[in-house]
């Protein structure tokens, strides 16, 4: 490495801290809390870098091809390699520099999700305060969207689109921009994102029935112009009945069952089929040491789903922001959709990365729901006292 090389990481990284600090200061985050998300995404970033030299990768196949100046902007893979183009065979960026590139892309979707989880958290002290930190701090989260790939620039989108409906009248330019930027590489989730927020729309109660028509309408021929994309991108061009979509997932399911992350899920009924995406490996199927990591996480998540279950039904049932609702509905969609068609569970890891965005929001949201229901019993339940 020369100095030439030097001087352009420190470049980068110096334009990672002035973007991520300007971004965390639109979001109202702490200037302390986003340079400890700059350092620690970004210390994800060389581990993945180390990772991918010894075990190999996507990331290594897109930078070859990014050398080679292949530009096909069609969306996927294609996509990633181009735009991975840019900078390696015009601007002569080396892998780790364009690592960096794309460390910035996840670690501003990371920045995004910060701001949401601890906005809804609940005010309550303590270790409940604490446990934020633990969410936005999971490693899978960092280290999946810290490389060369599609999973960063689709963890930003799927957290910019859920940010966005936050208040989706003055920020739908900003659910606009995470649709397009899911579609250029995994536009089958962008379909999915325009699905939620079209029935999130319907069942707005607040939305006058003009504006809701216009909205859906927009969403609906988005739908549709993109629709082709969507059918050459998963291979379903010639599936033209339920039965042909059938097999389709029953293929889809078959695929990549070799290797260490590997697990068949075609004999698996509805419901293990989605506990296997979400919640495993879980220390008994952990393959290696980053199994037993990833153990750990999926514990957690485990943990807080079993914890807030119920709040996030009250949540979904009762309260009508469409924020809530397009959480819910994508997040299911979502898990539903990929469970069905994913076997291995090292695809699932970094896949689930979409999804979970929409579910620690509402988490974060029925938190404060669960720890007053528990309050409440605690106040019901007092001691007898005896004379």
């Amino acid at each position: 490495m020369d100095w030439i090389d030097i001087l352009l990481l420190l470049v980068l990284f110096l334009l990672t801290l002035f973007v991520s600090l300007g971004v965390g200061r639109k979001l109202q985050l702490k200037e302390k809390d986003v340079l400890l998300l700059v350092f620690y995404h970004t210390f994800f970033s060389v581990a993945y870098f180390v990772y991918i030299q010894k075990y190999g990768g996507d990331a290594n196949q897109y930078y070859s091809q990014g050398m080679n100046g292949s530009f096909d902007w069609w969306p996927g893979s294609r996509f990633v390699t181009s735009f991975t183009s840019i900078f390696a065979y015009v601007m002569h960026l080396g892998k780790f520099n364009i690592f960096l590139i794309y460390n910035l892309i996840g670690l501003i979707g990371l920045l995004i999700l910060t701001r949401l989880v601890f906005h809804f958290w609940p005010k309550s002290g303590g270790g409940v305060q604490t446990m934020r930190y633990l969410v936005v701090f999971m490693p899978g989260l960092s280290f999946w969207t810290s490389a060369i790939g599609k999973d960063g620039p689709a963890f930003l989108a799927a957290c910019l689109a859920v940010y966005a409906f936050t208040d989706i009248k003055k920020k739908n330019h900003l659910f606009a921009v995470a649709v397009a930027i899911m579609f250029v590489v995994r536009p089958h989730v962008a379909a999915v994102l325009l699905i939620a927020a079209g029935l999130t729309l319907v069942l707005a109660s607040r939305a006058g029935i003009v504006m809701r028509s216009v909205i859906l309408a927009t969403i609906v021929a988005a739908f549709f112009v993109s629709f082709p994309f969507v059918q050459e991108y998963v291979g379903l061009e010639d599936a033209t009945s339920w039965a042909e979509l059938v097999q389709y997932i029953e293929r889809r399911a078959s695929y990549n069952q070799k290797g260490n992350g590997a697990v068949d899920i075609t004999q698996m009924s509805f419901v293990p089929k989605l506990f296997t995406y979400l919640f495993r490996p879980l220390f008994f199927d952990a393959p290696g040491l980053m199994g037993l990591v990833v153990s750990v996480e999926n514990l957690f998540l485990l943990a807080l789903f079993v914890y807030t279950a119920r709040g996030i039904v009250w949540q979904v049932v009762n309260v009508s922001h469409p924020f809530v609702r397009f959480s819910a509905i994508y997040f299911l969609l979502g898990w539903v959709m990929f469970a069905m068609v994913t076997a291995n569970l090292g695809i699932a890891i970094r896949q689930k990365t979409m999804i979970l965005p929409a579910f620690l929001v509402l988490v974060a949201m029925s938190l404060s729901h669960v720890i007053e229901v528990r309050r409440r019993r605690t106040r019901l339940v007092r001691p007898v006292e005896h004379s």
